[in-house]
Order: C-alpha cells, then structure tokens, then sequence
C-alpha cells in the first residue's frame, strides 16, 4: 500500500481536502475509489486512470460519465502521493497551473 497526503499551504490549509469534503455524496465516492486505486497500485496506475503531466505531475482522472473531475499529485519520496490540486474538466488548465506552481515550490 502505498500513502496518500494532502498538501498543505502555509495556513495549514488543504484545498484538496476542502475541495473533496464539499463533493456530492456519489462524487466523493467516485473520488474515494480512485485514490483507493492509488494507494493499491501506487505510481503502476496508469491510463485511463492517470496521465503523466510532465516533471513529475499527474492527473488523476474520474473517467465516468460525470463532470470530469480532476485531481492533481506528485509521487514523493518513493513512498507517498502529495494531492496538489483537484477540479472539473472545466477547470483543468487553471487546476494544472496551481499544482505546477505548487510543485516548484517542494
């Protein structure tokens, strides 16, 4: 099994904790089997699941029939997930740039 944090910002603040506890009931399940899948298969999951976004970011995909959603992670450590950033598709690119800039700065 592999660990799954939520970053941090230095308020001590986690969007994608927030992000996550204000999803519908049906959305946080979707979600919940998704970083299940993660803590199982660790950085071996992979399309349709996971896209590699480049320099060590990926995208954690619902791929159902919903809003798209997102969330955005790096592998730290050779042990645990960080979630960075999390969104609809809608959302993606401006979701995408806040993990990145989240990134540059570990």
């Amino acid at each position: 099994m592999h660990e799954i944090r939520f970053w941090q910002d230095a308020r001590g603040r986690s969007p994608v904790r927030e992000w996550f506890e204000a999803l519908a009931d049906p959305q946080k399940r979707t979600i919940a089997k998704l970083l299940g899948l993660l803590e199982t298969l660790g950085p071996n999951l992979s399309l349709p699941y996971v896209r590699l976004l480049g320099n060590g970011l990926r995208e954690l995909r619902d791929t159902g029939n919903g809003p798209g959603m997102r969330v955005y992670f790096c592998f730290r450590e050779g042990v645990f997930f960080l979630l960075m950033s999390a969104g609809q598709k809608s959302s993606q690119k401006r979701d995408i740039e806040r993990a990145r800039r989240i990134l540059d700065d570990l």
